[in-house]
């Protein structure tokens, strides 16, 4: 029988629910160091087609290791490995690539996708050109529709929230999303999707189209 083990790479958190930590109340989440290990029932990092935004979906098999009484909890992909018998089989090498944020003219980060003028001082960020982020994730538009030609955006690390936010809007004319060193985001109108739905190179998220 294969014996699956969940490896904890960097000081992470369990959480109920694949969202940000600082997104969820204290009884859904539970920091857990770098170099724990535990014997998990199973894993999954997608359900019905749809992942799980960067993380892992696992079940601790000892009672010893629930949390709360809880044994199901998420994890995310780049502080932990799934090993079974000793081999790593997730996340593999191009499920962990890094997405970067670079700015290419001065602009504010938001916190609502409307003129900066309409925001208060608290929902406004002044960032200059130059300035690259590590993101955790990045969308362009939702069941709703698109962002008004903003970009969507989860800050990766921590040293770069904004009093105390990770997640944030950015006008998608004043930057750009690299996968690889790849421009990724905005897409060039010869990039253009159609359909129901699709999956962005750098991002296993899946959106809604919006028009070119």
């Amino acid at each position: 029988m294969v014996t699956q083990i969940l490896k904890i790479t960097k000081d992470t958190v369990f959480k109920r629910q694949p969202l940000q930590a600082i997104e969820l109340p204290a009884e859904q989440k539970f920091e857990v160091s770098v170099g724990k290990i535990f014997e998990i029932d199973s894993y999954a990092y997608a359900e019905g087609g749809v992942d799980f935004d960067g993380h892992i979906r696992v079940a601790l098999k000892k009672s010893a290791d629930w949390v709360r009484g809880i044994n199901t909890w998420y994890v995310y992909n780049r502080h932990a490995q799934v090993l079974a018998d000793g081999k790593v089989v997730y996340p593999q090498e191009d499920q962990i690539a890094i997405l970067f944020l670079k700015i290419t003219q001065d602009t504010q980060f938001k916190r609502t996708p409307i003129p900066a003028i309409l925001l208060p001082e608290k929902g406004r960020q002044k960032i200059p050109k130059g300035r690259v982020f590590t993101l955790h994730s990045y969308a362009f538009a939702n069941a709703q529709g698109s962002f008004n030609n903003h970009i969507k955006i989860a800050l990766q690390r921590p040293e770069d929230y904004i009093n105390g936010w990770n997640t944030w809007y950015v006008y998608n004319q004043h930057a750009q999303v690299l996968y690889d060193g790849k421009v990724v985001y905005p897409l060039r109108r010869s990039q253009s999707f159609s359909g129901t739905g699709f999956r962005l190179p750098g991002n296993t998220s899946v959106f809604s189209p919006i028009s070119p």
